[in-house]
């Protein structure tokens, strides 16, 4: 007996000295001694428009919690990582944020095709993915890895559908961009608009010139175009649409509400309105834009309020509930009638923000609000 209750006693002993030496998920964080964010998102290349607005939108965040003295009095830090566009870079951005630099969160690309290619990953390491733009519907299967800033694609396709008919546009053609994003608003778009489609022109990107999908739809005599594309393609479709006598009413996707398609566009701009998610209107985003204007002397441009909001939540969450993607995700889970500067906040049972859109005109070289219910 006494030589199985040694035998028991060391047995203990061996344990505890084992488990001393393993990482405790509970004290971790009270050892980091700055809290850190990734960011993975198109930082150079065509798209670094995008991806640098929302790091200057965040960068706005990091500032005002610092200088007021952090998280639980701890800095916080957002590690920038470039996707280049493309998922195989998301993947290896996203590895590099999780197995080095340790993060539970990470604010994700813009691009749904590249925040889908993170996702498994993500859910294998149990890192909250937070995208402050990607919309593709089939995110709405990682509900224990990903939560989105903006409604999926399924609901603008649908607000552009029923905008056309309130408006009483019968004839419509639509140009769309040759990927997950483009095409899933087309499928949308085309299962609820009640009038006539009389041309679908689906484009790649990257090209200088669209005038042979323009002809096309030129010789269907559309009453409008619906145009899905990014800024700089936007821009370049809407100038020689109008080199080419087409002056019909262009209205565009979420990601055309940037001066920059204003800037390619020139005179082409002319009868163009962009749908605008969020509310610039309100009295957050106001305040939000003097300070982004003082700070980098130029205007927000689009989703840079969306990924600061993104970041504060993914900083309140680690106030609130701890530095670890499980108190993270409990406090997003929770979150209802946050007051953002990019509009109010309400998560669904997928993790997938509900959100209101307005339309503004393109009026004298800038963006204008449309009351087009009027």
């Amino acid at each position: 007996m006494y030589k199985k209750m040694k035998n028991l006693f060391i047995v203990c002993i061996l344990m505890g000295l084992f488990l001393t030496l393993l990482p405790n998920p509970f004290i971790a964080a009270e050892e980091v001694e700055t809290y850190k964010i990734g960011f993975v998102n198109h930082l150079t290349g065509d798209l670094a428009l995008y991806g640098e607005s929302k790091r200057n939108g965040i960068e706005l965040g990091v500032q005002k919690i610092n200088e007021a003295g952090g998280i639980n009095g701890k800095p916080v830090e957002v590690i920038y990582e470039d996707d280049r566009g493309e998922a195989a870079g998301a993947v290896t951005a996203a590895r590099k944020l999780i197995d080095s630099d340790e993060v539970p969160a990470i604010i994700g690309s813009g691009a749904s095709s590249c925040t889908l290619a993170m996702l498994p990953l993500a859910k294998e390491a149990n890192v909250l993915v937070v995208s402050p733009a990607s919309t593709h519907p089939s995110l709405r299967e990682y509900t224990e890895t990903y939560f989105g800033m903006m409604p999926t694609d399924e609901v603008q396709g649908r607000y552009l559908a029923n905008f056309a008919h309130k408006k009483g546009i019968d004839d419509v053609a639509l140009m769309v961009i040759n990927n997950d994003y483009g095409l899933g608003n087309l499928d949308t778009f085309s299962e609820h608009f009640e009038g006539n489609i009389v041309g679908s022109e689906v484009f790649n990107s990257g090209r200088t010139d669209y005038r042979s999908e323009l002809l096309k739809i030129r010789s269907k005599n559309p009453k409008a175009i619906f145009l899905i594309a990014y800024a700089k393609e936007g821009g370049i479709i809407l100038k020689q649409s109008r080199e080419m006598g087409i002056e019909v009413p262009v209205y565009g996707d979420a990601t055309l509400s940037t001066e920059a398609v204003l800037d390619t566009a020139g005179e082409g701009a002319r009868n163009f309105y962009a749908l605008v998610p969020g509310d610039p209107e309100s009295p957050e985003y106001k305040e939000f834009s003097a300070n982004f204007q003082e700070e980098y002397g130029t205007k927000p441009t689009i989703w840079s309020d969306f990924a600061h909001d993104a970041f504060m939540l993914i900083a309140k969450g680690i106030e609130e509930e701890g530095y670890s993607a499980d108190g993270i995700r409990n406090y997003l889970r929770h979150v209802e009638g946050y007051r953002g500067v990019s509009g109010i906040k309400t998560f669904d049972e997928a993790g997938i923000v509900t959100a209101a859109y307005s339309f503004y005109s393109a009026e004298d070289g800038e963006f204008v609000y449309w009351d087009w219910e009027e």
